[in-house]
């Protein structure tokens, strides 16, 4: 109520009313409908029935409500390289209806939000680089500006990405570097990650928290009202995959898995292949597994080229193309002849920050292939047989010497070494000492005469006597 005296023709009255806003309504366009009667009397103070209303004013105002979305973009990760994600921070002032740079009711009236917090929790396997941040300030179709700057995360936790954009605005921080926009704007964080071997395609979770300011700085955090949708605090998932990652493929074979034993130097032609169509592997290596320890690699090429061993003798290949692009190499190793089935085992695996220290401690996805050796054992057969000259046999008389051969044949497949002969005579029977002799090899199935003067016999030493003859089952 305003009272005014002296009023006389041709003198005007301006009214000035102040509303102040006290809930909002999200993106939203509200009509407010004001009435203002004018009154005259002769008295002051007047009441009914002395109040003559001589006219009465509608006037109409609109208020647009605020509100705020985030939304998140991603990446195609091939292998390797480095992208980037974008989480938006969208603020809006007036409706999407709304023709842009339309005359709105008073803006100091619009009260703004301040985007302050951001927190982004990436998937595992992706590692952070830097980021950068950016604030973009509408002023309808034809005007925009924006401000970009580097921002470094407050703080790194496991996966999580804590960033305090607050701080950037200038009534939040002194030293900041944004004036405060008095209409609608967008802040983008543009997050630069590195990819591991363990990367998987995946979601990006986030949260933040704004900051009323201007005339609504003393409503509550969801702007008076329960929808949630003008909530200043929010936290929220990626609806879908926002990061996908495509990693290289590794294959090995050989063209000869398994050596035979028959020789104590082996060898076996490998073949790594990316079959992986676009994605290139990168610090590709190969380890070799020895069980067993009687298989002892000699060396490893690569084509023309030696490849020696690294630290914790891992053979560093180097990158490898997709589209099936591939390594070929050469194992030789040494073999201490063993008569079981032995094998070594190659793994080869690839890692985007370099070579491993040990496959022991590997956290990669690897590829196993064995090579296996297979023993070609001996297979030995003995005979005892009398010479030639003595067929037809005749029977020896007391004390006369017997000559007689034994006869061993190798009818296995690998050379035999080493051998030991144990001969059981019957009782009575006593080995002549020097009497002993060796002829080696036999050219033919004849058993051979028992003529120590021929040049192919070679005289050995004398056998042991080991005592009685053992007890027979």
């Amino acid at each position: 109520m305003g009272i005014f005296e002296g009023y006389r023709n041709g003198d005007s009255v301006r009214l000035e009313v102040v509303y102040q806003i006290a809930r909002n309504r999200p993106n939203t366009i509200v009509e407010n409908i004001v009435t203002n009667s004018f009154y005259v009397s002769k008295i002051i103070n007047p009441s009914n029935p002395n109040l003559n209303e001589c006219q009465q004013f509608i006037n109409r105002f609109n208020y647009y409500g605020y509100g705020s979305f985030v939304y998140l973009s991603g990446s195609n990760f091939n292998g390797c390289e480095d992208k980037f994600i974008n989480l938006t921070y969208v603020y809006i002032n007036q409706p999407n209806d709304a023709a842009p740079g339309r005359d709105v009711f008073p803006y100091e009236y619009r009260p703004q939000n301040l985007l302050n917090d951001v927190l982004i929790n990436v998937p595992n396997g992706f590692n952070f680089l830097r980021s950068e941040v950016s604030l973009n300030i509408g002023s309808g179709q034809e005007n925009s500006n924006s401000f970009n700057s580097i921002i470094t995360p407050t703080s790194i936790t496991g996966r999580n990405l804590q960033y305090n954009v607050g701080q950037l605005f200038k009534t939040q921080n002194a030293a900041g570097i944004w004036d405060n926009p008095d209409e609608a704007y967008a802040v983008n964080i543009k997050v630069y990650l590195a990819p591991d071997c363990n990367a998987t395609t995946g979601k990006v979770s986030y949260a933040y928290n704004a900051i009323h300011q201007g005339q609504l700085a003393s409503l509550p955090i969801n702007g008076g009202n329960v929808s949630a949708d003008d909530d200043l605090s929010k936290s929220g998932e990626s609806n879908a995959d926002v990061l996908f990652f495509k990693a290289p493929k590794l294959s090995l074979q050989s063209s000869k898995q398994t050596n035979n034993g028959a020789s104590n130097i082996l060898t076996w032609p490998l073949k790594i292949n990316n079959v992986a169509a676009e994605t290139e592997a990168k610090n590709v290596w190969i380890a070799f597994r020895n069980n067993s320890g009687r298989i002892n690699l000699n060396n490893l090429t690569l084509g023309a080229t030696t490849i020696s061993p690294s630290v914790g003798n891992i053979y560093q290949l180097g990158n490898l193309l997709p589209g099936g692009s591939e390594f070929d190499l050469l194992v030789s190793a040494n073999y201490s002849l063993n008569c079981n089935l032995d094998s070594i085992v190659a793994e080869i695996g690839w890692d985007c920050n370099g070579y491993p220290n040990s496959i022991s401690t590997i956290s990669c996805p690897t590829v196993t292939y064995p090579l296996f050796v297979k023993p070609f054992n001996t297979t030995l057969s003995a005979s005892s047989i009398f010479p030639v000259e003595s067929r037809p046999i005749v029977i020896k008389e007391l004390c006369e010497d017997i000559e007689f051969v034994i006869q061993v044949d190798n009818e296995g497949q690998v050379d035999a070494s080493n051998l030991l002969f144990d001969v059981f005579m019957p009782n009575g029977f006593e080995l002549i000492p020097g009497s002993t002799y060796i002829q080696y090899p036999i050219n033919t199935s004849v058993p051979p005469a028992p003529n120590v003067n021929l040049l192919n016999w070679r005289h050995i030493n004398n056998a042991q006597d080991l005592g009685s003859d053992p007890p027979r089952p």
